[in-house]
């Protein structure tokens, strides 16, 4: 190297460029990474409660979103096992089952190859013999007496996480064969129509980080060992040991200790090279000084006319760079112009759409509106007819008053008369000296006759009167017995009918009248008019369970309208609906309802009481979720006596909205239905309903077999109505026959009086003849007025009143209730009329805001025009500015030679030339050496000084960036492991709620233990899991499993024979809680391996769960 190149390769005075991290002794400093990671973190509780918010919002709002239907649930999303084929693998000759992709359940006896299966996939997948606890090498998996085993994985690849598309398409083929004579085991890797894309074990890899398959974790594909050990992991440090292994926060861990120690080593390596790097430095430094002496002259003149034109290549790249950010600041704004662009657009699209919807409220609002203009009709109708019936009763009550009145006036005025006709009687008597005492007396015992005979007229007049009125009663009992037994003969005769009808076609919808099966059909074939087709009458879709039968009849009159529902799922679908219901005169209710799926557990009542909701079956969940919403059927119980009804509802029985219970008819009569509930005004309400003997809407699940018991019914109802027809005539003539003979004495009596008037007018014609007697026969005539009066008042007019009055106020209350209906009805469709109303107020708002907010989006862009116009002028000035500084700038040197001087700011620029031009006229010395030999001895210290130290940086900085690097990840690791400590913890406490008990993980980072503590319904305080019973045990350990699991994020989880050390009540607890947990994960398919029949647990849904019955594959070997 020549001293022109030295010259040009370094500048004057300067050292080769120490790294920034040769800080004496930091070679030796290491991450503590145990400190870190057991400091406890500031605020914790803060966190924890701000972390709790921040899941439970999330959780509301995923319960905002309308629920998926039951096809939405398993639709195919990518990394789910859809097939695996065994072939002589374990005890399979040729096996294959197909996976459904949520939750699956293989079951099957002891020895059946269960097991076998998970083993498969874990070998096709990657993991090693070893890791499956199945044999200690791949040749002993294969089956007994062959060669070699295939097994082949298919894996779905649809949706956004799909895995190179391209290549494999929608299924993804993983085939490995295992051979005796310990030749390769490839993975084989097709598409979906079984050509081979790769035999990489990398691809494999990455296909399965791609899915988040973790195949290798012992928590992801626990075996049956090892789902045993963490079950029943006995210590705390177990189960940390455990979580930290499942979550894989162990093995990152100790990838950050590896680190660390690969840290030390390179701070040992740091400290030997230094030592050499100090030792050269020094020598490089000894030969630069005598370098400079004889080469700072030479340099010094270029350095200054390099200075030069650095100096003005400066401006130039000042005025570069100034050009370069108004070009910046011009797709600035029209980055932002895009954006403000689509903004525009898409308030635009609001604004447009909010007419769409003003104008359908408008047609909602016209039916309304239509709808009030009948309810308000039919209110003031109901309106006038109650004021009416008032003002009868009010009139009824009004004449009684009088008549009364007028009766005790009557009574005083008679009572006044008695005493003139005795003052009378004596004067006459002292005028005729007592001669007339004799036809006096005579007269009086006429008279008392007389009247004696009249009151045996008036008494049997009356018996004669009431013998109707009074034996009506008893003919009507009997008569009402016949009507019951009557109607009970054609309600049977019609629930014959709808039996046979079931034989010929099994829909519930021929229980219903023409109008209802008219409209089902008008649905069915214009489907293509609604966006969710309707679901109802939702009776039609409801049986009641065959142990709970006895209900039917009872349940069918209780449920009433909602049997007779339609639902949709929006308002546009229930326009059409309501249209098609009044083309086919259908009076049935429609409504529309989101298909809403909540969690109504918490609404039960205890479990020792049976609910409506316990005794039905439904073909349709949807139908389940819209009775529970509004017919409360969760919480309406089904008592067994009266007393018990009443009883459960006066105790204010939690979760019980009102109870039932069947009443048998009475002599005949039909049975019916006691509703007990609670008024809020007047306490306890009771209600009777007539029990359905008809058609009925709640059908059995097995109908025929009701036809014997319902024709043996019918025979029974037709001889009881012959025996009644019987009674009935023998009753008619034996009460004809006593009313004659009542007549009969009527007609005797009548005689007598007759008689008797007689001898009374031939001895009062006497006593005429002797003396004047013409005021007292006044007084007598007005006596007998009085008396008739008296009578007629007593016993026809007031009792006529007092009827009429009774037949009001029953009319009243009836009318009464029919007007407090109508009102109702007409402040609903108010409501429903001011809630349209708010919404177009609403929309016509919102609009106007769109409105001024697109308004303020034009101003804004014709803003931003404005400045990029005037930046754009102001680059074209730069841009003649920077060609004429660059012409000046290239006299003085190339852009090239500038850009090798580090500094940049004019002014430090102007001192460096004026320092160059002081060291020119000091630039000479004598030298003790040759030039030539200064220049190969500094040309040689300096080559060696620059490797080393190159060595040094290079090792320091890789250092500095390792443990930096480290540093930041291990903080972050320690933000994320608590969060997943929360996550966990938050997880377990739900599945711990899940059976009615609370709970908490404690997580001790610096002992190493995890520490589960739960308070069951009967512990007033937490306690260590340990010292629960057997079954609350088992439970915490299967919450504590999920809990372990909802971090891990697995695509597929595989679970061998968790409960085969577990009860039957705690096994179905458990899977209950698994199974609720798990079908919420939408994309994550978990297999698990059991003994047990799973089918024994209710409520399966088909949609989330597939289950494969194994058969033992050595049965076909005998």
């Amino acid at each position: 190297m020549t001293r022109e190149d030295l010259d040009y390769n370094r500048q004057p005075g300067k050292r080769p460029r120490e790294s920034d991290s040769d800080n004496e002794g930091d070679e030796d400093q290491n991450v503590d990474i145990e400190f870190m990671l057991t400091q406890p973190p500031q605020d914790e509780k803060k966190r924890e409660l701000k972390f709790r918010k921040k899941i439970q919002k999330q959780e509301f709002k995923q319960s905002q979103v309308t629920q998926v239907d039951s096809s939405a649930e398993s639709e195919e999303y990518a990394g789910h096992i859809k097939r695996v084929s065994l072939r002589n693998f374990m005890s399979h000759a040729n096996f294959e089952l197909e996976f459904g992709p949520r939750l699956n359940f293989i079951i099957g006896h002891n020895g059946s190859g269960k097991s076998a299966i998970l083993t498969a996939i874990c070998v096709c997948l990657g993991a090693k013999a070893t890791e499956t606890n199945r044999g200690s090498n791949l040749k002993s998996l294969i089956k007994e007496g062959t060669n070699s085993s295939t097994i082949t994985v298919v894996l779905s690849n649809e949706g956004s996480d799909a895995f190179d598309q391209d290549k494999f398409g929608k299924e993804i083929i993983i085939e490995r064969t295992i051979k005796r004579d310990n030749s390769p085991s490839p993975y084989v890797m097709k598409n979906q129509f079984g050509k081979k894309v790769s035999q990489k074990k990398a691809d494999l890899e990455k296909m399965l980080d791609t899915f988040n398959i973790a195949v290798s974790n012992p928590m992801s594909f626990l075996s049956q060992d090892a789902a045993r050990s963490f079950l029943t992991a006995s210590s705390d440090e177990q189960k940390y040991n455990y979580f930290m292994k499942g979550t894989q926060m162990q093995e990152i861990i100790e990838n950050f200790n590896n680190s660390n120690q690969e840290l030390a080593t390179m701070g040992l390596k740091l400290a030997s090279i230094r030592t050499v790097v100090e030792g050269l430095k020094k020598k490089e430094e000894a030969a630069a000084a005598l370098y400079e002496k004889i080469s700072l002259a030479d340099n010094i003149t270029a350095e200054i006319r390099l200075y030069n034109g650095k100096f003005l290549w400066v401006q130039a790249e000042n005025s570069i760079q100034n050009k370069a950010t108004m070009q910046q600041k011009i797709i600035e704004y029209d980055d932002a112009k895009v954006k403000l662009e689509s903004q525009m657009g898409t308030f635009k699209e609001q604004y447009d759409n909010i007419d769409g919807e003003i104008l359908a409220t408008h047609t909602e609002q016209n039916i309304i509106i239509n709808d009030h203009e009948e309810a308000k009709a039919e209110y003031e109708e109901k309106k006038k007819i109650a004021n009416a019936v008032i003002h009868n009763a009010e009139a009824a009550r009004s004449e009684l008053e009088r008549k009364a009145h007028e009766l005790a006036q009557v009574q005083k005025n008679l009572a006044e008369l008695e005493n003139d006709i005795s003052i009378e009687v004596d004067r006459i008597n002292r005028q005729q000296g007592g001669s007339r005492e004799v036809l006096e007396a005579q007269h009086q015992q006429f008279l008392a006759k007389k009247q004696s005979l009249q009151e045996q007229e008036q008494s049997l007049t009356q018996e004669l009167e009431s013998f109707d009125e009074n034996n009506r009663r008893e003919l009507g009992q009997i008569q009402s017995r016949l009507s019951s037994v009557t109607d009970g003969i054609s309600e049977t005769e019609s629930y014959i009918d709808q039996i046979r009808q079931s034989q010929r076609d099994s829909d519930p919808i021929h229980s219903y009248d023409s109008p209802y099966q008219n409209l089902v059909r008008m649905i069915n074939a214009k489907q293509h008019l609604f966006r969710t087709p309707p679901i109802g009458p939702l009776g039609r879709y409801i049986s009641i369970k065959p142990e709970h039968q006895d209900w039917a009849k009872y349940l069918d009159p209780v449920m009433g309208a909602g049997l007779n529902t339609f639902v949709v799922t929006n308002y546009e679908d229930l326009k059409i609906l309501r249209k098609m219901g009044n083309e086919c005169r259908c009076d049935g209710n429609f409504t529309a309802r989101k298909p809403e799926r909540f969690d109504y557990s918490h609404g039960l009542p205890d479990r020792r009481f049976l609910t409506v909701l316990d005794v039905l079956e439904f073909k349709n969940e949807e139908v389940k979720y819209a009775l529970i919403d509004s017919h409360k059927i969760e919480s309406s119980v089904l008592a067994n006596s009266r007393d018990e009804g009443q009883g459960i509802i006066e105790a204010h029985t939690r979760n019980v909205g009102q109870t039932l219970v069947k009443f048998p008819g009475r002599d005949g009569g039909p049975d019916s239905v006691i509703k007990f509930s609670q008024n809020p005004n007047s306490g306890l309400r009771q209600d009777s309903v007539k029990a359905s003997g008809g058609k009925r809407k709640i059908t059995v699940q097995n109908m025929s077999a009701e036809l014997p018991q319902q024709e043996r019914l019918r025979a029974d109802l037709l001889r009881d109505k012959a025996q009644l027809k019987k009674e009935l005539d023998h009753l008619t003539n034996s009460l004809s026959q006593k009313k004659a003979g009542i007549q009969k004495q009527l007609n005797e009596i009548r005689r007598s009086m007759k008689k008797l008037d007689n001898d009374i007018y031939q001895i009062e014609k006497k006593l005429e003849s002797e003396n004047d007697s013409g005021k007292l026969d006044e007084l007598n005539h007005q006596r007998s007025t009085f008396l008739e009066n008296i009578q007629f008042l007593s016993t026809v007019s007031i009792p006529s009143l007092q009827r009429a009055l009774e037949e009001e106020e029953a009319k009243k209350e009836l009318v009464h209730n029919e007007y407090k209906e109508a009102l109702a009805a007409v402040k609903r469709i108010q409501d429903s009329k001011r809630q349209l109303e708010e919404f177009v107020i609403n929309k016509q708002q919102e609009k106007q805001i769109l409105s001024q907010t697109i308004e303020k989006f034009h101003n804004t862009l014709k803003m931003i025009d404005i400045k990029k116009a005037k930046k754009l002028q102001a680059i074209d000035q730069e841009s003649i500015e920077i060609e004429q500084q660059t012409k000046n700038a290239e006299k003085f040197c190339s852009k090239d030679e500038a850009d090798k001087i580090k500094l940049n700011d004019p002014n430090k620029l102007h001192q460096q030339i004026n320092k160059l031009k002081k060291k020119l006229s000091t630039a000479s010395e004598k030298l003790a050496k040759s030039p030539e030999t200064i220049v190969d001895e500094f040309r040689q210290a300096k080559q060696e000084y620059a490797q080393a130290m190159k060595e040094f940086t290079n090792i320091s900085e890789a250092r500095n960036t390792l443990k930096n690097s480290l540093t930041y990840r291990v903080n972050t690791f320690k933000s994320n492991k608590l969060n997943t400590f929360m996550e966990s913890n938050y997880d377990f406490e739900k599945s711990l709620a899940f059976r009615g008990f609370s709970g908490k993980i404690s997580f001790d980072d610096v002992h190493k233990k995890l520490t589960m503590t739960v308070r069951t319904k009967n512990d007033k305080e937490s306690r260590h899991v340990d010292s629960l019973s057997g079954g609350e045990k088992s439970f915490s350990q299967i919450s504590f499993l999920l809990a372990t699991w909802k971090p891990m994020r697995s695509t597929i989880k595989g679970l061998d024979e968790f409960d085969v050390f577990m009860d039957q009540v705690n096994r179905k607890i458990g899977m209950r809680l698994m199974l609720s947990k798990l079908s919420q994960e939408r994309k994550a398919q978990t297999i698990f391996i059991t003994p047990q029949d799973i089918g024994q647990i209710a409520d399966l849904d088909k949609n989330l769960v597939r289950i494969h019955r194994i058969k033992d594959p050595r049965a076909n070997q005998h």
